[in-house]
């Protein structure tokens, strides 16, 4: 659930994904630390008191700054590449539940990412966006060992055919899934990352492929999935990603910013894009891992600033780069209703 403010200051709580109550005692607690007009820090996303702000230019090393006063002891191992305020982003069920939007209305736009890799399993985010335009990540797969937890996917991860994937996704997004509420899904628009159609088929020379009937990966979920969703006209028919790095990125943080709302009288701090914590286990852990290379001084000194993430266990926050960079957004469905009378009862046309 969201941080929760507890009666002193500089104190807060919040479950995390395993249901853990995680306490977090700050510098606020001290009154003359945390009093004072707030200074916002571009560099960090952050909002420092005047003594914090004091005590974070007057450090070399930012990072550190970082893992002794914000509490982030992954800080020294390179930049973040997404800032977030736990309580403005990352939100449960449970509390969505109070306040009646979960299970995700039904009219509410939807994007699906899909990220897939030869030899790891494949990776599927979807995103709900409602009618003011926030997005919320509701629903993750990805069937690996290492699931939620710390580490790099092993040799022997599990091994799902495309088939079984179809059928997985198909159920999810079914009137099956006790989360539909007894209705099918409607995805507006499908990402993949289009690396998916190099998948499957053997080339020679980058010219034309050794089997030329042999189905890409993207080729053969699709027409699996018009066989798996021929009894309820469901089918997966995706879109290109745009895999712009640092545009996606910069997206991304845009709609992390916490900017202040009214709730039930109160003004909290809220960001345009949510992450649903106990569906999106890994999307949660692959936000708060993701790194930029750690440069030497004499790196930084002689090389530009690198602007890739270091290239581990990425495949969420790429699904979420792929649908931001997607311009996700909320469709208003009409309904068209004929205002046409007949002259005479039983005429038609």
């Amino acid at each position: 659930m969201p941080e929760v403010l507890t009666p002193y200051p500089g104190i807060r709580t919040w479950e995390d994904s395993t249901g853990a109550m995680v306490v977090r005692l700050h510098y606020e607690a001290d009154p003359e630390k945390g009093l004072g007009p707030k200074t916002r820090v571009e560099d960090i996303n952050m909002e420092l008191s005047p003594w914090a702000l004091k005590e974070y230019q007057g450090m070399q090393d930012k990072a550190l700054y970082r893992q002794e006063y914000e509490i982030d002891f992954e800080a020294t191992q390179g930049a973040r590449v997404f800032y977030y305020d736990h309580a403005a982003t990352m939100v449960t069920s449970k509390q969505m539940e109070a306040d009646g939007i979960w299970p995700i209305p039904h009219h509410w736009t939807r994007w699906q990412g899909l990220d897939p890799h030869p030899r790891v399993p494949h990776a599927f985010l979807w995103c709900a966006v409602d009618p003011w335009g926030d997005r919320w990540y509701y629903r993750e797969y990805w069937p690996s060992k290492i699931y939620g937890k710390p580490g790099n996917p092993p040799e022997d991860d599990n091994r799902v055919l495309i088939k079984q994937y179809v059928q997985i996704v198909h159920f999810l997004e079914s009137a099956e899934n006790p989360e539909n509420r007894n209705q099918q899904e409607q995805i507006y628009r499908r990402v993949i990352d289009y690396s998916a159609r190099a998948f499957g088929v053997a080339t020679h020379d980058n010219e034309r492929p050794i089997n030329a009937d042999e189905d890409n990966y993207q080729e053969t979920y699709e027409k699996l999935s018009r066989v798996v969703g021929k009894e309820t006209d469901w089918r997966m028919k995706f879109v290109d990603c745009k895999k712009d790095h640092e545009s996606g990125i910069a997206l991304v943080n845009e709609g992390l910013k916490a900017r202040e709302i009214e709730k039930d009288g109160n003004w909290v701090k809220r960001s345009r894009i949510h992450v649903v914590i106990d569906k999106c286990p890994e999307l949660e852990y692959q936000m708060r891992t993701n790194r930029y290379p750690k440069l030497t001084p004499i790196q930084a000194d002689k090389m530009d600033p690198i602007s890739d993430p270091i290239q581990k266990r990425r495949h969420q926050t790429d699904n979420m780069r792929y649908i931001e960079n997607d311009k996700p957004r909320f469709i208003k469905q009409e309904v068209v209703r004929s205002d046409w009378r007949p002259m005479h009862k039983g005429v038609a046309y």
